[in-house]
């Protein structure tokens, strides 16, 4: 989880977003082994200091795989098969220009595009 920091903190600052204005939400996708589905959990923390804390997520896994699916299975071993970070830059205002230098449109897209130009408004 440390590189998913180092990674989405190297994008906001790519954007001008200051620290200050930065919120990292972590999430893992656990399921039961043998599961097609995964279940969603909120990461309150982005390094395991210890046992507990890994002990916390287990338990929380399973009392939300009860929650989604009445029924939950505490002596069963959890995978975890994703870990993720949402990523966001709070602004002040809506202005790219300000905040972002000058915005081309293959920018927004990904690539070349046939679009018109669209002036951002603030």
């Amino acid at each position: 989880m440390e590189k998913l920091k180092k990674e989405a903190n190297a994008y906001l600052s790519k954007m001008k977003i200051i620290p200050e204005n930065r919120e990292l939400i972590f999430t893992l996708e656990a399921r039961y082994p043998g599961q097609v589905w995964q279940l969603t959990l909120p990461l309150k923390f982005h390094r395991f200091r210890n046992k507990q804390e890994l002990a916390q997520i287990v338990k929380g896994f399973h009392n939300l795989h009860e929650q989604v699916y009445s029924v939950k299975n505490p002596k069963e071993y959890v995978e975890f098969v994703e870990w993720d970070v949402e990523v966001i830059g709070k602004l002040s205002e809506f202005a790219f220009e300000e905040q972002l230098g000058k915005v081309d449109s293959k920018d927004l897209c990904g690539g070349p595009t046939n679009m018109p130009e669209v002036p951002a408004e603030k």
